[in-house]
């Protein structure tokens, strides 16, 4: 049997594997996207868990400003993968019937903000502001930069005042900031929240600072959550038909056992069945730090201050819960009859102004 050599192989075939495959691919090199799975895609999965035709995202769900990224733009996915923007992308239900509902449009959320407390209207007001700010002279130029060392990352933003005012708010713990400059718990709650999602792990909302930038996140309405039409999977269908029509090749049901590693540098990988397959250039894991570094490649081929950064590498000691209903109708919550009687105050329909999918971190949702 002739031995299987390519330029490049990639392990996962998630989003991150199909990207850059499809790009390497497109350049001409031959390139080899290995899946242990039987289905692509990673955490880009739609399933119907309950009932048929009951399509639900198990797992990726809302995708941070997908359509304003390059590879969508370059892939042309536009036409074969839409995206719609939700007016109202999270809300949070409370026991007493009210709920505290997120709206991408400013003067609605602040004065939904100020049903609890104006003074916190004012306040997010306020940090909305600096936050488009922050968003349009770091967030985005940084977002398609070259990742830099955090010191001279550091030395750069120094040298500006939007960076200035970016490393004064991230250098502050985000638990203190927003007890610090809200006063009312339910607002609190839901800032809390949004912004432990915002392009960070989860455990920044509880470290000494935010590096990130969740905190400026948590306030900034231009950017946020797209829904993907049809189901996640349909970003993971979009990228492989992209990645094969450039000339990729795919293989399913492969668990990579073994990075193979000869004089310092990467060569192929070794398949749990026996297979070998070589890479003329280069060997590339999607796979997360741990499985990759302590399993695929060895600790025993890694010199002692790479494995100590290994060893810092943590996961989230908490995840995120989620329920998936079967559903005739839309949920009616119990602050849907609250919201009914502020209806002269409201600028949007009652159904409409309170969306039937939630976030919320309640115990419960009283509904009816």
């Amino acid at each position: 049997m002739a031995e299987e050599i390519y330029d490049g192989i990639i392990i996962g075939a998630g989003q991150h594997g199909l990207i850059l495959g499809s790009y390497l691919a497109k350049s001409g090199l031959k390139i080899l996207v290995v899946e242990r799975r039987l289905t692509y895609g990673g955490g880009l999965m739609t399933t119907e868990p309950t009932l048929p035709g009951f399509y639900m995202n198990p797992h990726s769900i809302n995708h941070f400003n997908v359509t304003a990224a390059p590879w969508y733009r370059d892939f042309e996915l536009a036409d074969r993968v839409p995206y719609i923007t939700p007016r109202y992308d999270m809300a949070s239900p409370h026991k007493d019937g009210t709920a505290l509902v997120w709206s991408r449009d400013r003067d609605e959320l602040i004065a939904t903000i100020a049903r609890f407390s104006k003074r916190d209207a004012e306040a997010f007001r306020h940090w909305n502001a600096i936050s488009d700010r922050l968003n349009d002279q770091v967030f985005l130029p940084e977002r398609f930069s070259e990742p830099i060392p955090e010191q001279e990352r550091n030395e750069l933003l120094n040298r500006t005042e939007a960076g200035r005012g970016f490393l004064e708010m991230i250098n502050e713990q985000p638990l203190n900031f927003v007890t610090r400059n809200f006063e009312h718990e339910k607002i609190q709650l839901l800032l809390l929240f949004r912004l432990s999602l915002f392009g960070t792990v989860l455990y920044d909302a509880l470290q000494e600072k935010s590096p990130m930038g969740a905190v400026i996140r948590g306030f900034d309405l231009n950017a946020g959550y797209q829904i993907c039409v049809g189901g996640s999977f349909n970003l993971a269908r979009g990228l492989m038909e992209t990645y094969l029509r450039a000339g990729g090749d795919y293989l399913n049901q492969a668990h990579v056992s073994r990075i193979t590693i000869e004089g310092g540098r990467a060569t192929g990988v070794e398949l749990e069945d026996g297979r070998a397959i070589r890479a003329r250039q280069f060997v590339s894991s999607t796979v997360d730090v741990p499985q990759t570094f302590n399993q695929m490649v060895g600790r025993d081929r890694l010199p002692a201050d790479f494995l100590a950064r290994i060893d810092a590498f943590k996961h989230t000691g908490w995840a995120l819960f989620g329920l998936h209903l079967a559903l005739r109708d839309a949920p009616r919550y119990a602050s849907e009859s609250l919201a009914a009687r502020r209806s002269s105050s409201c600028s949007t329909p009652t159904r409409k102004w309170l969306p039937a999918r939630c976030r919320h971190r309640s115990r419960s949702a009283p509904a009816r």
